[in-house]
């Protein structure tokens, strides 16, 4: 019994911390609206000039697309001077996965040293 007990409380406590957002997530989110169709316009393609559902009077040639809501956390860059957030974008069948690096900081600012895309 008390063993379920302690088992129940550690499942609550990783949650609740699973639950709290990085310090830089928003940030890492505002930079995958600005990356992705600056990307994207790189390799010759267009996209809407905002995520989400097609425009009425849209152009045919012009692709929809979207970020996930979630901004993952992975381990730490391999000198340990650099955290590193994911963010998901999709357009079309496509899954761009983005990864923005924050220097590791002991304040609370978030310092974009670096960004990378890869695509799914």
């Amino acid at each position: 019994m008390k063993l379920l007990a302690v088992c129940s409380a550690a499942l609550l406590l990783a949650g609740a911390a699973a639950a709290k957002e990085h310090r830089c997530a928003a940030d890492a989110r505002a930079q995958a609206l600005k990356f992705l169709p600056a990307f994207y316009a790189q390799t010759g393609g267009e996209l809407a000039p905002e995520e989400g559902e097609p425009k009425e009077g849209q152009a045919p040639g012009v692709m929809n697309w979207a970020l996930d809501e979630t901004v993952t956390a992975l381990p730490e860059a391999a000198d340990g001077t650099a955290e590193v957030l994911e963010v998901n974008g999709f357009v079309y069948k496509a899954t761009f996965r983005m990864r923005f690096l924050y220097l590791k900081d002991v304040t609370d600012s978030c310092v974009l040293v670096g960004e990378e895309i890869l695509a799914q």
